[in-house]
């Protein structure tokens, strides 16, 4: 196991539970959603380098040892994760059309985040999987809204979405996170 994830098991807790579970969790909805590997990777790092809602980095961005082990690809997710105004990023979704590019997202500050087409639907799959596993543990209420994300979802993801939609989706991730860990721990 890797130096950063053994700062993610020895981190304090995220959302009703600990930031292992959390990102273990976001990770299996994206593997059982068909995501490419480094999508995957950046859901199982997403909340590293902190974010907008007031969590703490626990490793910084300008080590390179996250890009090493996950590769570029996937840190450079993890890196617009932390970063990023996340209901700049929902309400994109309503004026999506396939080969925009690039596509303009923001920062928490208002600094101008410019994406490809690709790193904003991988950043959509990331944004649902992290919603969906917070509120599998949590009394967090997810409306329709989340459901209209689905021009940018995969089939896959937004077939599972409306499947488990909301009741199912505390099993699912239950059942999915035991894979995860496996795969875990063949990196």
């Amino acid at each position: 196991m890797d130096h950063i994830w053994e700062l993610v098991r020895n981190s304090k807790g995220h959302t009703g539970s600990d930031l292992e579970v959390h990102l273990e969790g976001t990770a299996a909805l994206l593997e059982e959603w068909g995501q490419r590997e480094s999508v995957r990777l950046a859901g199982l790092y997403h909340a590293v380098y902190g974010n907008p809602g007031g969590r703490s980095a626990i490793c910084s961005p300008d080590d390179k040892a996250l890009a090493s082990r996950i590769g570029e690809e996937a840190e450079f997710l993890v890196r617009i994760w932390a970063v990023l105004d996340r209901s700049r990023l929902r309400k994109m979704v309503y004026s999506f059309k396939a080969g925009d590019e690039p596509i303009q997202l923001a920062s928490h500050t208002g600094e101008s985040l410019d994406v490809s087409r690709q790193q904003y639907v991988d950043l959509a799959h990331i944004h649902v999987a992290n919603l969906i596993e917070v509120a599998s543990r949590t009394n967090m209420s997810l409306n329709d809204k989340l459901l209209r994300l689905h021009p940018a979802l995969s089939k896959e993801a937004y077939a599972c979405l409306k499947a488990h939609y909301p009741e199912g989706w505390r099993f699912l991730i239950q059942k999915l996170q035991a894979r995860c860990r496996e795969s875990l721990r063949r990196l």
